[in-house]
C-alpha cells in the first residue's frame, strides 16, 4: 500500500493548539461529533487517504491541488478538542471547514520544532522519536490484529487459570467475550458492505432487530446497556478524565492521552434516537473492545472487589498473561 503524504500547498507557518482550538470551538459538539463519526465509517479499512481540493475561477478551467492527508489520529484528536472545546448549538461545519482543520492538524507545532541542533538536545530528540512513533503506531495497526491478539490472549487466560477468568467476567458484568463481541457487532456495523453501505449513526435497533440469528441473544437492549455501562461517558465526564492526563506544554498537545481510548462512546442529551450515542472514532472503540480492556479490567479489579483478598494476585494474573 502506497501512502502519499505530501502537499501541494506550502505551509506558511506552523499553527498552535490554541489556534486549533480557537477555530474548532465555535462548532455544534453533536454535529461535529456525528460527522466525524461518518468519516471515521468511511476509513473504517484505511489507514490514511489524501483529500484533493478542487476549484474553478472564471472563465478558467478548474484546477486541482493535492492538499493534505487525512488520517485516523486526525479523527480522534479532532474529536477529543471538539469535546474539550465545543457546546451544543454552534455552527456545523463544512468542507472546506474541515480541510482548514486538517490543514491546521498537519502543521500543528509540536516540540521537534524547538529543538536546538546541537548535540545537547539529542535525549529530547530521540523522546520525540519515541512519542510520535507510540501515537502513530496505534493508528497504523490493522483493525483486525488487535482483535485477533487480545481475543487469543484472553482466551489463553481463561484457559489456564479458570478461575480468574470467572472473576474478570463477574466484575464486568456481562463477560470477557461477550463485551469483545459486542465491540467488533458494532464496528463491524460501520464498515463498507459488499452493496457499498454502511452505518452513519448509533441506532440500538440496528442490533437489536438483527437478522443473523446466533447474535440475537447476544445483542439484546440489556447487553449493550452494559457495555455502554464500561465505554460510554457524557461530555462532562470525558473532560474530567482529560484533567487526569492534562500536559502542561502546549507543544505536546498532540501526543497527551486521549481518553477516547477509554470511553469511545459519548452518550449526548439529543432526542433523535440515532444521536444520543456516539461514536466519533471507530479507532479508539476498536483499542477500547480489545487492548483497552486489559485496563478496565485493572481498574474494576481494584475498585470493586477492595475487600476479595485475591485481588493483588488476579492483577499480577492479568498483567503477566498480558506481559507474555
Amino acid at each position: 500500500m502506497e501512502i502519499e503524504t505530501s502537499s501541494d500547498l506550502n505551509s506558511a507557518r506552523d499553527f498552535t493548539i490554541e489556534e486549533f482550538n480557537a477555530y474548532i470551538k465555535k462548532f455544534d459538539v453533536v454535529s461535529s461529533l456525528m460527522s466525524l463519526q461518518k468519516l471515521s465509517g468511511l476509513m473504517a479499512n484505511q489507514v490514511a487517504v489524501n483529500i484533493h481540493m478542487e476549484y474553478e475561477f472564471y472563465s478558467s478551467p478548474k484546477r486541482k491541488l493535492k492538499a493534505a492527508m487525512l488520517t485516523r489520529d486526525f479523527v480522534s484528536f479532532a474529536a477529543k478538542q471538539i469535546l474539550l472545546n465545543s457546546v451544543m448549538g454552534g455552527d456545523d461545519y463544512n468542507d472546506a471547514d474541515l480541510f482548514h482543520l486538517i490543514y491546521l492538524y498537519n502543521n500543528l507545532k509540536i516540540d521537534l520544532h524547538e529543538m536546538s541542533e546541537s548535540g545537547t538536545h539529542v535525549e529530547e530528540g530521540w523522546l520525540w522519536v519515541i512519542r510520535t512513533t507510540n501515537q502513530q503506531w496505534f493508528y497504523l495497526r490493522l483493525q483486525s490484529a488487535i482483535m485477533a491478539r487480545y481475543h487469543w490472549i484472553f482466551s489463553r487466560i481463561f484457559e489456564n487459570n479458570p478461575t480468574l477468568g470467572a472473576e474478570l467476567d463477574n466484575v464486568l458484568n456481562i463477560g470477557v467475550f461477550n463485551l469483545m463481541k459486542i465491540g467488533t457487532c458494532i464496528y463491524a456495523n460501520y464498515c463498507f458492505r459488499d452493496d457499498g453501505k454502511f452505518a452513519d449513526s448509533f441506532l440500538m435497533s440496528s442490533y437489536t432487530g438483527t437478522t443473523i440469528f446466533p447474535l440475537r441473544d447476544l445483542l439484546q437492549e440489556k447487553n449493550i446497556l452494559k457495555f455502554f455501562d464500561i465505554f460510554a461517558t457524557i461530555q462532562q465526564g470525558f473532560q474530567e478524565e482529560c484533567k487526569k492526563f492534562e500536559l502542561a506544554n502546549p507543544l505536546l498537545k498532540k501526543y497527551e492521552f486521549n481518553p477516547l481510548k477509554r470511553f469511545p462512546v459519548i452518550k449526548t442529551d439529543a432526542q433523535e434516537e440515532n444521536k444520543k450515542y456516539i461514536i466519533p472514532s471507530l479507532s479508539d472503540l476498536v483499542y477500547g473492545s480489545f487492548e483497552g480492556l486489559y485496563y478496565v479490567l485493572l481498574d474494576k479489579l481494584d475498585t470493586t472487589n477492595k475487600s476479595y483478598p485475591g485481588v493483588a494476585s488476579e492483577e499480577r494474573g492479568v498483567a503477566e498473561a498480558i506481559a507474555r
